[in-house]
């Protein structure tokens, strides 16, 4: 069927739901590259599409959505839908699923394997779709290989991209002007980008990053997030793991790259075992007018690069941090000064086991509440708490008569 948009199979309407009763591994609905799936304007959420396979769909001419296009205020649910093969190129958004001016609800779905200029298994523009429980793995674009969002304010939660590509920027995310991201207990893992190879925030944009790992992702720079552009990008990192990442390029930050006038809050992370080039910061690099607070935050084990890299007009700031073990120095170069100050350490972290991932730590880790060094207080150090019991165990309170009873 034509539309205003271009050829689609489905064109939905408010109040029809779409179900495929056999779910999506059985169901399938197939383009055969001769247009997108589905067309949606104006639906609200009365309507939905749930339980099929959508794949084939192909869209040229700098149209958006290979396989689903929402537009016009679209509220729709999408759920348990594989979005496999789509495309739309020559500059399209949204090789799977684009949403232009629609906040849709999208819960347990696939993307895989879908490809586009902008998006390569979702695209947003001036769109706020909330993503719940979404799987996004081997999608490929120039930015945001998962997913990209330009002026949105997507939220996504509980969803894991892995190995998603991007020749610019974002492997598994990129998020750029004007938007506003929330990104909740989600997994980052061996995505791959020019800057970050995790997620890469680009532009006049905020959000928070909250309760989420990123592991084994790439890039030049900002090997699992990269914060940079003309305008000012402001965001909170809380409660995340980021671990054996990697920055190539010399503008470094393993785990995480600033540039430009980007400001990072980063609360309670743990990074582990991030790498660049020597002396560019297998932890964080810093660059421009950037700056970045860190504060009850694990820098350990990088195994090149260093802890830190700065050539900003300010550099890093800490509080409470535990910098230790990194191969090129923990408290030299921005560091350096700050040791000295604001209650920062350096000693073991001991994770329960880190090469294995796990990073909770174990009961006597100087980062617990309880066992601060040289008596100060900060509360939880790094991401996790305790998790297991290491080296001798703590002594319980008893008396006399209970011991000598075990005896009798």
């Amino acid at each position: 069927m034509e539309t205003d948009a271009g050829p689609s199979m489905l064109v939905m309407k408010s109040g029809i739901r779409l179900i495929g009763e056999s779910g999506p591994q059985v169901t399938i609905l197939d383009a055969q590259q001769q247009g997108r799936i589905a067309y949606c304007s104006a639906v609200d959420g009365t309507a939905g599409i749930e339980g099929f396979t959508v794949t084939g769909g192909c869209v040229t001419d700098l149209r958006d959505g290979g396989g689903i296009l929402c537009v016009d205020q679209t509220t729709l649910t999408l759920a348990d839908i594989i979005f496999d093969s789509n495309s739309a190129t020559e500059q399209g958004v949204g090789g799977g699923l684009c949403c232009d001016h629609s906040s849709p609800v999208v819960r347990t779905c696939t993307f895989t394997e879908n490809h586009a200029y902008y998006g390569g298994g979702l695209g947003c523009h001036s769109a706020s779709p909330t993503v719940t429980d979404c799987v996004f793995s081997g999608n490929v674009a120039i930015w945001g290989g998962g997913v990209r969002g330009l002026r949105s304010g997507p939220i996504l939660t509980g969803c894991t991209f892995i190995e998603n590509s991007a020749s610019s920027a974002g492997g598994g995310l990129a998020i750029a002007d004007y938007s506003v991201l929330e990104i909740t207990d989600c997994d980052f893992v061996r995505n791959e980008a020019y800057s970050g190879g995790g997620l890469a925030c680009v532009g006049f944009n905020r959000g928070n990053v909250t309760g989420s790992r990123f592991h084994q992702n790439s890039a030049s720079r900002g090997g699992a997030i990269c914060f940079y552009g003309i305008g000012r990008t402001n965001y909170a990192i809380e409660y995340c793991v980021i671990s054996e990442n990697v920055a190539s390029g010399n503008d470094g930050g393993g785990g995480i790259c600033l540039g430009d006038y980007a400001e990072v809050f980063a609360t309670n992370c743990t990074l582990w075992g991030n790498s660049a080039p020597s002396g560019r910061g297998g932890g964080i690099s810093c660059h421009g007018s950037s700056l970045l607070e860190l504060q009850n935050t694990i820098i350990a084990y990088s195994p090149q690069g260093g802890a830190a890299f700065n050539q900003s007009v300010s550099g890093p700031a800490l509080l409470c941090c535990d910098i230790y073990g990194n191969v090129g120095g923990d408290w030299t170069g921005p560091l350096e000064p700050w040791l000295a100050l604001f209650y920062n350490f350096s000693e073991c972290p001991s994770f329960c086991n880190a090469p294995a991932g796990d990073f909770r730590l174990c009961d006597q880790s100087p980062c617990n509440p309880e066992s601060r060094p040289h008596g100060f207080q900060c509360g939880l150090v790094g991401a996790l708490g305790e998790g297991c019991i290491c080296g001798p165990s703590r002594a319980n309170p008893t008396t006399w008569g209970a011991i000598k009873s075990t005896y009798r």
